[in-house]
């Protein structure tokens, strides 16, 4: 009578840890097919993504909340800056700047290759001075 208790004992902590083990999804094996590459743009055509800059820029990476697209992951650490057609650099750059940016989409992120800064919220441009009239 023990060693019947004792078999199915035995048995039953056999299915107990076989059914556990059959619940578990397989891993796919990772193959050099299995990574997935990020999405780059079809055409090699230079893409511009225009609006204001959303939240404040962490370092030089920044959103762009365009008004078609949506938001707009940028990626400007190889990128040229431009204010008012002078070259500066990415601490220009505010939150809520109107801004133009070009490069080349790469998944959800734009590589950007240069930034122009629209305008800087803020900061005033005076008018510019009218042409005197020739009679």
């Amino acid at each position: 009578m023990r060693k019947l208790s004792t078999l199915s004992a035995l048995g039953f902590v056999a299915c107990i840890c076989l059914g556990a083990q059959a619940q578990k999804p397989a891993r796919p094996a990772l193959t050099p097919t299995a990574v997935q590459k990020p999405i780059v743009s079809a055409s090699n055509t230079p893409v511009k993504v225009t609006g204001a800059v959303k939240g404040a820029p962490a370092g030089r990476m920044f959103v762009v909340a365009t008004p078609r697209k949506g938001p707009v992951n940028v990626d400007a650490a190889s990128a040229r800056y431009r204010y008012k057609g002078k070259f500066t650099t990415s601490e220009t750059l505010k939150s809520g700047a109107s801004v133009q940016a070009t490069g080349a989409m790469n998944g959800t992120w734009l590589k950007a290759s240069e930034v122009e800064i629209l305008r800087i919220p803020g900061s005033r441009t005076p008018p510019k001075a009218k042409a005197p009239l020739k009679k």
